[in-house]
């Protein structure tokens, strides 16, 4: 069960980015197939925590070609990234005390943040990276 279906518009044309995204993807259908078929809340915590982890993950390697490239809007799309690790951990940290369960507005969220961000703020960098004719390895 999808969420978000992955598909061409998602690239933007950097082959580690693009493998990046589409894993996250992965992750956030993951998630919300747990959380639709009502899994015991480790199997969400695990899923959550793998979110979290691997976007940690792909924001410093995204970040590494953005210094490289010389990105002007690298501070902004940092903080975009930072926004979200915050938000996700604070989630995260809840969810492990049994505080909050994976809830439909989490899973929205998610779903909303990682395809708004790689269709938006990402693209931009693509484009950036494509107008430039920059060398992105």
């Amino acid at each position: 069960m999808s969420i978000v279906t992955w598909d061409e518009s998602f690239r933007i044309n950097i082959g580690s980015i693009d493998s990046h995204h589409e894993h996250l993807v992965q992750l956030l259908n993951t998630a919300y197939a747990e959380f639709s078929s009502n899994a015991p809340p480790e199997n969400l915590g695990l899923v959550l925590h793998e979110l979290l982890n691997y976007s940690k993950y792909h924001f410093t390697e995204e970040e590494k070609h953005m210094k490289l490239v010389g990105y002007p809007a690298f501070q902004h799309h940092r903080d975009e990234h930072n926004l979200f690790i915050v938000k996700v951990t604070k989630l995260e940290k809840l969810f492990s005390r049994g505080e909050k369960s994976l809830s439909v507005e989490t899973i929205v969220f998610l779903k909303n943040w990682i395809a708004n961000h790689i269709l938006a703020s990402d693209a931009a960098f693509g484009s950036f990276v494509q107008e430039r004719e920059v060398e992105v390895s």
